[in-house]
């Protein structure tokens, strides 16, 4: 998924801070095949309720936060070790400060 100047990341972004990430495809639409592997519609929205009033503890998926979650420690740990050259971060001395 492309990085967004919208995102709640953009202002670690515009200063200069490495970020990474993982998605669950909240705006990403299901095809025929996701749908009939993990429900929902086709053509719909992973998580048609993000950002909504729905957006709760209610609808939480604890198989994708279990998942979702090893995959963070993994990412975490790797970003622990060196973010120099990973995923295009440059160097810490080749890092500069933007403005939105």
């Amino acid at each position: 998924m492309p990085l967004s100047r919208t995102a709640d990341y953009a202002p670690f972004l515009a200063a200069g801070v490495p970020i990474g990430g993982l998605t669950t495809g909240w705006s990403q639409r299901k095809t025929e095949v996701q749908a009939r592997l993990w429900g929902g519609k086709a053509g719909v929205a992973f998580d048609p309720n993000y950002n909504t009033a729905r957006d709760n503890i209610d609808g939480l998926d604890r198989e994708a936060l279990s998942v979702m979650g090893q995959a963070l420690a993994s990412a975490i740990g790797s970003y622990a070790q060196s973010v120099d050259g990973v995923n295009g971060v440059p160097p810490r001395d080749q890092r500069h400060r933007s403005m939105p």
